[in-house]
């Protein structure tokens, strides 16, 4: 994860939403030989779609196809973890729709 940084943000509620950003000096990351940032991000739109999700991912920094990745991945276990963890101190369902579908 080499001088790379990426944040994401997961939202389990059954609508699909997806935002991919990262600063427009990134956009010029080369590609390696067998994938890109465009693969990531093909990914990670295919995720949200496939299980009607919110996933926003935001890159801070990298210059390395490998190292970019690497940190948009972690960012993105760690909030699927949270994001499905059960908080005992909330009753009902965790949704101002009083549902989620």
């Amino acid at each position: 994860m080499d001088m790379a940084a990426a944040k994401v943000m997961v939202d389990i509620g059954g609508r699909y939403a997806f935002l991919w950003k990262m600063p427009s000096y990134n956009q010029t990351i080369p590609r390696e030989d067998k994938y890109s940032l465009d693969d990531g991000k093909d990914f990670m739109d295919a995720f949200a779609k496939s299980a009607n999700i919110n996933l926003h991912v935001e890159i801070y920094s990298g210059e390395d196809v490998h190292h970019v990745l690497e940190a948009v991945f972690k960012a993105f276990g760690i909030a699927m973890d949270e994001a499905t963890q059960i908080d005992v101190r909330r009753k009902g369902v965790p949704s101002t729709k009083g549902r989620i579908d």
